[in-house]
């Protein structure tokens, strides 16, 4: 078995994802396109009885109130949308602007978040993310007292948040606080796989790896089948933008797992297992 032969697919996924933050940078200034909570300003979720224009919407407000971001929510209630403005727009003119266009308006929320604020909150966040990577470094290390299986998971666990929060952004997701938390979840069960195929491999050795490897890869698809399966009912079915954000970075996050650990890992683990045993 060469699983080796497959390390191109991760690589090239890295560097696509890898492109489009670098995009993301020369479109907006940011590597990372943050949520409201996270950049300051005001988000204001409406509830509809019908269908709402949305492009309609985000042209006429935009006229009015400068940068506006219009997205539409269904729920098993109804319509809606979301409408992200400056902080510095009031929210009762931009319903007011919405009833002068004949929207009927169930009820509203409003959120509102200052830029200095966003700011300090995203900086905790990139700490708490440095911080986890460096804490799991030297606990993988001091664990497996290799440097080759300890950088694998290293390497795997950074590639699958940075591919997870890429492709997030890429299909229109913004990196929000039940985001970050969604991305937690991610490293969490990246790191528990990487660390459950690097032991029954180097247990298994050269000569068990091919059925070592099939074993444990067969478990990982059950248990991502089962929690994609779920997280896609709370997708279809959405009741709120937080569940919404939670579920999609999930599903990105572990799909992304079955390229990083169960091939480059794999990769890793197979050249490196063929060069101990010569």
């Amino acid at each position: 078995m060469k699983i080796k032969k497959l390390l191109p697919m991760p690589i090239i996924l890295l560097l696509f994802s890898l492109f489009i933050l670098l995009n993301n940078y020369r479109n907006e200034g940011e590597f990372i396109i943050k949520d409201i909570d996270l950049k300051g300003g005001t988000l204001i979720t409406i509830e509809t009885s019908a269908p709402l224009e949305l492009d309609e919407i985000e042209r006429i407000l935009s006229k009015k109130f400068g940068s506006v971001i219009v997205s539409g929510l269904k729920s098993l209630t109804g319509y809606g949308a979301t409408i992200q403005v400056g902080s510095e727009v009031k929210a009762k003119d931009v319903i007011q602007e919405l009833e002068k266009m004949g929207i009927e308006i169930k009820g509203y929320s409003v959120e509102t978040v200052g830029p200095a604020l966003g700011e300090a909150f995203w900086d905790q966040i990139v700490k708490v993310l440095i911080g986890g990577f460096v804490f799991m470094g030297i606990m993988v290390f001091l664990i497996y007292r290799s440097t080759v299986p300890s950088f694998a998971i290293v390497l795997t666990s950074i590639a699958n948040i940075i591919t997870t929060i890429a492709l997030a952004n890429f299909v229109g997701l913004k990196i929000s606080f039940p985001g970050f938390a969604a991305l937690l979840m991610v490293l969490s069960y990246t790191v528990d796989t990487n660390i459950v195929l690097t032991t029954k491999c180097l247990r298994g050795g050269k000569k068990n790896f091919e059925k070592t490897y099939k074993a444990a890869v067969s478990t990982a698809f059950k248990i991502i089948i089962a929690v994609v399966a779920a997280m896609s009912i709370m997708l279809i079915i959405p009741t709120s933008r937080v569940i919404v954000d939670i579920a999609a970075i999930l599903i990105i996050g572990l799909l992304n797992d079955l390229v990083y650990t169960w091939i480059l890992n794999a990769s890793i683990l197979e050249i490196y297992i063929e060069g101990v045993k010569k």
